[in-house]
């Protein structure tokens, strides 16, 4: 285990304070992420986007993407970091939305959901087993709104649904 070392000492109101060495394990700044936490061998995808407004569902539409989008949509969810761990506060989103993708591929389906506001994550199930969430639901969201041909701001049409 790497220890990394931190030294403070300064003044405080003109008075020199004592030094104080504390040692705490090296944190990675990019942890690792799992091998399921890709999207493998897209073949296709099918997408439902959702708009939320004060609790219900508001506006939906679905549609196919071909294999190449599926690839195009895997290879930036694929390349997205962790979601960073820890107790902290996500902004309220105008409205809550998410989008749900299940992913044809060779070794079987993968679900993702996709969401773009508040803490924008992407969360993966493979295998019937859900991995960490990913950075990147507002990117994701993007792009599935530009495959399948809505708006950029689909949903979000005067503010709340």
């Amino acid at each position: 285990m790497k220890i990394r070392i931190l030294h403070v000492a300064g003044t405080l109101a003109g008075v020199a304070t004592a030094a104080v060495a504390l040692a705490a394990p090296a944190l990675s700044s990019t942890p690792t992420k799992p091998a399921a936490d890709h999207i493998r061998h897209a073949t296709g995808a099918t997408v439902v986007v959702y708009r939320h407004a004060h609790g219900s569902v508001r506006k939906s539409v679905g549609g196919t993407l071909s294999a190449g989008q599926a690839r195009r949509l895997a290879h930036v969810i694929n390349t997205e970091p962790l979601f960073p761990r820890g107790a902290f506060a996500c902004p309220r989103g105008l409205v809550h939305t998410y989008d749900v993708v299940h992913f044809r591929t060779k070794s079987g389906p993968v679900k993702a959901l996709v969401s773009p506001t508040g803490c924008p994550v992407v969360r993966l199930t493979v295998d019937g087993t859900q991995q960490p969430a990913l950075e990147g639901g507002g990117t994701v969201d993007a792009m599935i709104l530009k495959d399948l041909g809505l708006p950029k701001d689909y949903g979000l049409q005067g503010g709340y649904v």
